[in-house]
């Protein structure tokens, strides 16, 4: 079995955070639906959002929180 440290770096180094001056909250809704398969909450979306604008990696933060939620582990 693969270590879950694995699984996650490889799914950062495969993935695209938003484009810079791009739509951020698109991004966002994508990357719920691709990871959780649902759409975020609005009080989720201004998370993510806040984390995304917090830190030039914060758009990792979010995929590393989706990852680590009960839904997607079922996934």
């Amino acid at each position: 079995t693969a270590d879950p440290k694995e699984i996650l770096e490889v799914l950062l180094e495969n993935s695209v955070g938003p484009s810079s001056g791009g739509n951020t909250d698109q991004w966002i809704e994508e990357s719920y639906l691709r990871f959780l398969l649902r759409s975020p909450t609005a009080a989720e979306t201004n998370e993510a959002r806040n984390t995304i604008n917090g830190s030039e990696v914060g758009w990792r933060e979010v995929i590393l929180s989706l990852t680590l939620q009960q839904g997607y582990q079922s996934y």
